[in-house]
């Protein structure tokens, strides 16, 4: 880059139509002829005014189910400009302005529509995002919606530890262990879905993390991570899991919230031995197709909410030992089952009772 110097209005006109294209390809051509003529600040907030920056990354206005409205965000755009005018702290601030600007649904149009967020992105729409949503209801009601964002610096998941609410990152496949820490701070709905595989670092991180905890991406559970996530305090979402070891069910069955594991569709008596001891308000394993009869006495001991709707068939040992379990009334089971849980507990009350 020549030494900076304020273009002639001749220049800016030239570079101007070339903006006024529209195009990402147009624009990136004219930020980097910008680059090139060592332009300065006050160039570029002459090109990239509020107004300006505001058409490139809004999007057509249309009726859509979610929303009253719904938008069309151009977020590799606004990716880009915040990246590129970062530098310029005038222009900078007048795309901030921008962001600032759009209406709740517009963020949200934004957020869903980033691949890619830049540091410089994140610092912007995650500040402007938080004083638009600004009461608890909107922040639940429109939440942090990056569910195609395929990747995070450590940087940018700083800003997320500031958000209230929810937040969607199901399109990540993986965290760095620094992003998970970040990421551990927010309390709210954390929704990490895409992620296949959590280190055990990562998984440390996490465990601090208060609220509902979505990791229904992995498919297995080592027993550090188990160990770990033991911990964590809120909702915990590990439906993906294929199989469970004992170790790893030991581990979860200290886990003190809600713990859904619907994607199992076996375990060992002792880890069902294990989960029984489980103390959160409701423990979910829907997938199960089949229950042992000292599974069943096991689970009877459980002193939460049971579900176990993916049950067709169980002894009548298992019956009569589930009649036990003393929120009986409420499993979330196959009316079929469920009806012959209630009888047998009807039978037995009727039966302790005086002649």
């Amino acid at each position: 880059m020549g030494e900076d110097k304020t273009l002639e209005t001749k220049e800016l006109g030239k570079i101007r139509k070339i903006l006024d294209e529209g195009s990402l390809e147009k624009v990136t051509f004219a930020l980097d002829l910008l680059e090139s003529l060592g332009a300065e600040d006050a160039d570029y907030l002459k090109l990239f005014s509020q107004s300006r920056t505001t058409k490139l990354f809004k999007g057509r206005v249309h009726q859509g189910p979610r929303f009253n409205t719904n938008t069309n965000m151009n977020g590799e755009m606004f990716n880009l400009l915040a990246e590129r005018l970062y530098p310029f702290a005038d222009a900078y601030s007048a795309l901030d302005d921008s962001v600032k600007k759009l209406t709740a649904n517009q963020m949200v149009g934004l957020m869903m529509n980033l691949t890619e967020l830049s540091d410089a992105a994140a610092e912007i729409l995650l500040k402007s995002a938080d004083s638009k949503f600004n009461n608890r209801k909107d922040r639940v009601s429109y939440g942090y919606d990056f569910r195609n964002l395929a990747s995070l610096s450590d940087k940018a998941a700083r800003f997320f530890s500031k958000c209230e609410g929810s937040i969607n990152l199901d399109g990540l496949a993986d965290l760095t262990p620094s992003a998970a820490e970040s990421l551990s701070q927010f309390q709210g709905v954390l929704n990490l879905n895409g992620l296949t595989e959590l280190s055990d670092p990562a998984a440390e991180s996490l465990s601090k993390h208060q609220g509902g905890l979505s990791l229904s991406g992995l498919t297995e559970l080592n027993d550090a991570a188990a160990e770990s996530l033991s911990r964590h305090e809120g909702v915990l979402n590990l439906n993906g899991l294929t199989e469970l070891s004992d170790a790893a069910a030991e581990s979860l069955s200290r886990h003190e919230g809600v713990l859904n594991l619907n994607g199992l569709t076996e375990l060992s008596d002792a880890a069902v031995e294990s989960l029984s001891n489980h103390k959160g308000e409701c423990l979910s394993l829907k997938g199960l197709t089949s229950l042992s009869e000292a599974a069943a006495k096991s689970l009877s001991m459980h002193t939460g909410y049971l579900s176990l709707s993916g049950l067709t068939e169980l002894s009548q040992v298992a019956v009569e030992s589930l009649s036990r379990h003393k929120n009986h009334q409420s499993f979330d089971f196959n009316i079929k089952l469920l009806k012959r849980v209630r009888a047998c507990a009807r039978t037995k009350y009727r039966s302790s009772l005086p002649p």
